[in-house]
């Protein structure tokens, strides 16, 4: 099953915008340009630790628990399969 999403439903997810003084959104950043390079570079190892720190991450900055993390993982492996 594809999931198409239409850009209209990112008004109803609160995404806050990119704040020069956050840690968390520095952090991002980063793990995201380690992320994007990694896979350039066909180094799969690497893309998954960055991708999981970017998991880690949003969950902070987004204040889900553990718990809930753990389930939209979850929920995002079944959707592949």
């Amino acid at each position: 099953m594809a999931l198409h999403l239409s850009p209209h439903v990112m008004k109803y997810i609160p995404v806050p915008k990119f704040s020069a003084t956050s840690e968390i959104h520095h952090a991002l950043a980063e793990a995201s340009t380690k992320a994007h390079k990694a896979t350039r570079d066909g180094q799969e190892e690497t893309t998954k630790e960055a991708e999981a720190e970017i998991d880690e991450l949003t969950a902070k900055l987004w204040e889900f628990k553990k718990e809930e993390l753990k389930d939209i993982q979850a929920s995002l492996r079944d959707l592949k399969s």
